[in-house]
């Protein structure tokens, strides 16, 4: 099951190079509504990794020919419009 998190931007918070920083680490993709440019989706990009729990059961279980990585997913919308 994905799970999603939401967060609201403070009320206070304008200038959306306080939100999204190193925006050349990202990847951009314009967000289109009906065929109108509605904001740009910056995300970062997917790195996967062995999950932290592994080293637990390192000696315990054997995971030759199974891949176990985790990898998570997070991106940002500007809205232009």
């Amino acid at each position: 099951m994905a799970s999603l998190n939401i967060f609201q931007i403070k009320a206070d918070i304008t200038d959306p190079d306080e939100i999204i920083v190193d925006r050349g680490k990202l990847l951009v993709a314009p967000v289109r509504i009906d065929g109108r440019l509605f904001g740009m989706l910056f995300r970062s990009a997917f790195n996967p990794k062995a999950p932290r729990w592994l080293p637990y059961f390192q000696g315990f279980v054997d995971f030759a020919g199974t891949r176990v990585q985790t990898s998570s997913a997070a991106a940002v919308s500007e809205r232009t419009v």
